[in-house]
């Protein structure tokens, strides 16, 4: 077999989320998925106790997690670990929908 060698933004959709930590009043609650949800399992699953957020209609559309998705952290938020573009695999639906962050 031969590998080809291919940019990542040609062959899949990248998108970078503006979700933050916050969570605001006038927004939809959610649980969010962050860089250690993505470091610490191989796997995005419901066994995984995410942490409370909101989004508004817009971000709930265009970073919410589904079956197949591949999540990649671009850093660490510690400057001390130097770790970089760990990944995981949505493996199951999660409700209520999550964000990436």
């Amino acid at each position: 077999m031969v590998w080809s060698v291919k940019k990542l933004s040609d062959i899949a959709e990248l998108k970078v989320s503006n979700v933050d930590k916050k969570v605001y009043s006038n927004e939809k609650s959610i649980k969010l998925c962050n860089y250690l949800d993505v470091y610490l399992n191989d796997y995005i699953t419901n066994a995984i106790q995410f942490m409370d957020g909101s989004a508004n209609d817009t971000e709930i559309e265009n970073f919410s997690l589904n079956i197949g998705d591949v999540i990649i952290t671009k850093d660490s938020e510690t400057p001390m670990v130097n770790l970089r573009k760990y990944s995981a695999t949505q493996l199951s639906f999660l409700k209520p929908r999550i964000k990436i962050k």
